[in-house]
């Protein structure tokens, strides 16, 4: 089942969060996956403990917080250890008693006084409630140590991504690119894993466990997913023949149900989509006065792992435009959380100091035509209703240029965050206008930060 077939309350995901939950999410996430509709008790606590003992970390209350210190340089230099090393193994060696040298102290502090439990345990749990066990616990069980792997790394992109404040982010993710080819040099391992990932995911679908399945699928079934085409260099072509290979009959999830690859879906899809279709092209052509072409913009805005994201978000929210059945709370927070994201890149280009969004961009655009900018930046301030969407309007029809987009992004992204949305003049009016831009200015503000030179 795709990601946007699936239509509930976002409140059940877990995919934002940290894969190592505190006993308070746990327990929210316990109930709102629907594993139990009572609240987390201590009788809860212990049957999860006759499942699986030993599975969580006993560490200090400020596990792992690296902005305990306002030094940026000490807390980049603390991510960088963390990135790098095995986070399993560095537990366990510092709470050994053999081990008298305590060198992770920055990291699990001197107390064990706070459970943290990995998220992939509510999987366990539902596949224990299941009536019937076709995936088999005692598999679960031989694949924890892939678990804790893939955790980990997980756990490593989320501290990078909520790290903007570190501009040198790029050094991070280059860390992150050795420290997965280390823990998965071989891609047959991951392989066999993502067969028994996808086997689970199955059976969470025909015992009814949709949140389960979801929350599978866009966390553990990407990330394994994102390993082998990142560092192994698979494609997805080959990926799908390698699980498919032996596979387990009929009760194993088809790969292609699940994840979309970009490249593909797009070039089947010119027409459909909002992302990238001959129009939008023709708009970089005109903004970039440069001859571009759909595959030179795939491989551009596909240069590097953090942008998949947001470009996942915009083929979603393009399928959701055209689904049969309209959600607006959906609809509303991925348009909220993809345009929030772009303001984060936009902050790692940029040598400001300024709190201002517009001081970044004047930062990021310094090779631009500043009088531009300025004069596009002028806009009713908190503006609302017939005020915002006539000037909003009213630059769209401005000739194609870096300026206009990067403001007509900057206009959007306030409205957003500080308005009450007129949700059909936002998203359906006169055939997507205004969202249709909104997501125009994105994707150009995204291909000019991959092609800028750091400054």
């Amino acid at each position: 089942m795709s990601l946007y077939e699936i239509d509930l309350n976002s409140n059940f995901k877990f995919n934002s969060q940290s894969p190592f939950l505190s006993e308070k999410d746990f327990s929210k996430f316990y109930k709102l996956n629907n594993l139990n509709k009572k609240n987390w008790t201590s009788q809860s606590k212990k049957y999860l403990d006759c499942l699986l003992d030993n599975s969580w970390l006993n560490v200090d209350k400020d596990f792992l917080i690296t902005s305990n210190t306002s030094n940026w340089t000490e807390k980049f230099e603390n991510l960088k250890k963390i990135i790098s090393i095995d986070l399993l193994k560095a537990y366990e060696e510092h709470f050994d008693e053999n081990f008298p040298n305590k060198k992770y102290t920055y990291l699990f502090g001197q107390n064990q006084n706070t459970k943290l439990y990995p998220n992939w345990q509510l999987f366990y749990i539902g596949l224990s409630k299941q009536s019937t066990d076709e995936y088999s616990k005692s598999k679960f069980k031989k694949e924890l140590d892939n678990f804790w792997k893939i955790s980990e790394i997980m756990y490593k992109e989320y501290l990078i991504k909520y790290s903007y404040d570190l501009v040198n982010n790029d050094e991070l993710f280059d860390l992150l690119s050795v420290y997965r080819k280390n823990t998965f040099p071989d891609s047959s391992n991951l392989v066999s894993y993502l067969k028994c990932l996808l086997k689970l995911h199955f059976s969470f679908y025909e015992n009814e466990q949709y949140k389960l399945m979801w929350n599978l699928e866009s966390t553990y079934i990407l990330c394994a997913i994102s390993i082998l085409m990142d560092t192994h260099s698979l494609t997805y072509t080959n990926i799908v023949a390698q699980v498919n290979k032996n596979r387990y009959g009929n009760r194993q999830t088809d790969l292609n149900d699940i994840y979309i690859d970009l490249p593909t879906y797009l070039k089947g899809n010119k027409q459909k989509n909002m992302y990238l279709n001959p129009s939008i092209v023709q708009i970089f052509s005109n903004v970039f006065n440069e001859n571009i072409n759909q595959d030179i913009l795939i491989e551009i805005l596909h240069r590097k792992e953090k942008n998949l994201e947001v470009l996942n978000s915009i083929v979603e929210l393009t399928e959701r435009f055209y689904a049969n059945k309209r959600s607006e709370s959906t609809v509303l927070s991925i348009t909220i959380g993809l345009v929030l994201s772009i303001e984060v890149f936009i902050k790692e280009k940029s040598k400001s100091e300024e709190n201002y969004l517009f001081s970044h961009i004047e930062n990021v655009l310094n090779d631009s035509n500043q009088k531009l900018l300025k004069q596009y930046h002028k806009f009713p301030k908190n503006a609302t209703g017939d005020e915002f969407f006539n000037a909003y309007s009213k630059l769209i029809d401005k000739p194609d240029s870096l300026e206009k987009y990067f403001m007509l992004y900057k206009h959007a992204r306030n409205y957003l965050a500080h308005s009450k949305i007129e949700f059909d003049r936002f998203f359906y009016e006169n055939n997507h206008r205004i969202i249709g831009n909104v997501i125009n200015s994105i994707l150009i503000v995204l291909y000019y930060l991959e092609k800028k030179k750091p400054q």
